[in-house]
């Protein structure tokens, strides 16, 4: 169940949050808002609400819903994910086991791996293209497949070619990747009782397809007038033709 609630947009965001997240609470005993998960914009954002969730509960007590950024959502409890460095790394060395003819559609001239600088470099760009891809709910591979009939397509295979072999690399250390673990988590379940996405006006494709496949709750927050509620999308996402 997905609702839209338009908070006062006159008010300070963390402050018209705090007071939603409170509305209809009894006015004695401890407020209890463990089972909420709040998705927050920022870091920084989080801790303003904790604030003003605090001050107004002072002389009440509270039992404080966990604040997430999307980003957060998204990070696997438990499991042994590679950090940047440790991707790149073996990503690098994956490279360096490519030969000149290895990768034909997508360097014509032979693969411009010869030196640590060179496998560095491409390292960093391919990464950077699987957390972008990763972010719309694709790895290279999957993205690969929705192009079967595409002129790049034969290129795309390549870049899928070097994807494979990364992630079998880091399967041999026993590490995860973290865009893969980051799809993965996005298809599990959560464990709060609802989720409250607090004015978060550019909600990745990818959380947002993982909040659509929870069976909790799921509110999304707007700080906007009332006649701007139209200039929306259902994840409080401001339509480009609207503005």
């Amino acid at each position: 169940m997905r609702e839209l609630v338009l908070l006062d947009w006159t008010t300070p965001t963390a402050e018209a949050v705090a007071r939603w997240l409170l509305a209809g609470r009894a006015d004695t005993g401890c407020v209890d808002l463990s089972s909420t998960l709040v998705l927050v914009p920022t870091q920084q954002s989080g801790r303003r609400l904790r604030e003003a969730l605090a001050w107004h509960t002072r002389e009440r007590g509270l039992l404080a819903p966990a604040l997430r950024t999307p980003a957060q959502f998204l990070q696997p409890e438990g499991s042994r994910v590679a950090d940047s460095v440790e991707s790149l790394a073996v990503l690098t060395g994956v490279l360096a086991k490519f030969r000149d003819d290895d990768l034909p559609q997508l360097f014509a001239q032979g693969a411009p791996f010869h030196s640590f600088a060179q496998r560095a470099n491409f390292g960093r760009l391919f990464l950077s293209l699987r957390a972008t891809l990763a972010e719309a709910g694709f790895t290279v591979t999957s993205a690969t497949r929705r192009l079967d009939d595409d002129a790049e397509s034969a290129r795309w295979s390549d870049l899928a070619r070097i994807e494979s072999a990364y992630l079998a690399a880091l399967r041999k250390m026993e590490l995860s990747d973290r865009d893969e673990a980051r799809l993965l988590a996005a298809k599990s379940p959560s464990r709060a009782g609802r989720v409250v996405a607090a004015c978060v006006a550019d909600l990745q494709p990818l959380v947002a397809e993982a909040l659509s496949r929870l069976e909790i709750p799921v509110t999304v927050l707007i700080a906007a007038e009332a006649a701007d509620g139209e200039a929306f999308d259902e994840w409080g996402r401001p339509l480009p033709e609207a503005w």
